[in-house]
């Protein structure tokens, strides 16, 4: 399989998972937001809105591929979680286990120079998210979830 076709492979089987967990970016700002966690809101709607610029960039990748757009996966699909707890713990444990998978994919497939680049990069901006949810899964585990609530108003 050529560079360009590992390339293709490897964005098709990213996209329906990338476009789930904005949707669930999206629905759990909307959550938090109406609950009156302006904080915690604002944050993942700004993620909603980068996940979202991300899908649009793979899409516009594979269609100078010469790729097909797949959007559905079902094995894709991501929970929405009511609890704030929840929502960040999940969310923090299946970040980190899809960073382990992007980069054992990138480092195993052979991709062209542009779309590692990106990928490479995107990995980054992944990394740093997870960091975030790591540290503030540590905090409710610190000061209690109630406090951590607090200081998301």
């Amino acid at each position: 399989m050529n560079q360009n076709n590992q390339s293709v492979e490897l964005l098709k089987a990213i996209l329906p998972t990338l476009i789930s967990a904005a949707q669930q970016h999206y629905v759990h700002a909307t959550i938090n937001l109406k609950k009156g966690f302006i904080k915690l809101g604002n944050r993942m709607m700004e993620e909603y809105t980068e996940e979202t610029a991300t899908v649009g960039k793979i899409i516009d990748r594979l269609i100078e591929l010469d790729g097909t757009v797949e959007l559905v996966n079902p094995e894709a699909q991501l929970a929405v979680y009511s609890s704030i707890e929840d929502q960040l713990r999940n969310e923090c444990d299946y970040q980190f286990k899809s960073i382990a998978l992007l980069e054992g994919a990138i480092r195993s497939t052979t991709l062209d120079l542009v779309t590692e680049n990106f990928l490479t990069e995107y990995l980054n901006e992944e990394t740093q998210h997870a960091a975030w949810l790591k540290q503030q899964v540590e905090l409710m585990d610190t000061i209690g979830v109630k406090n951590y609530l607090s200081k998301q108003i």
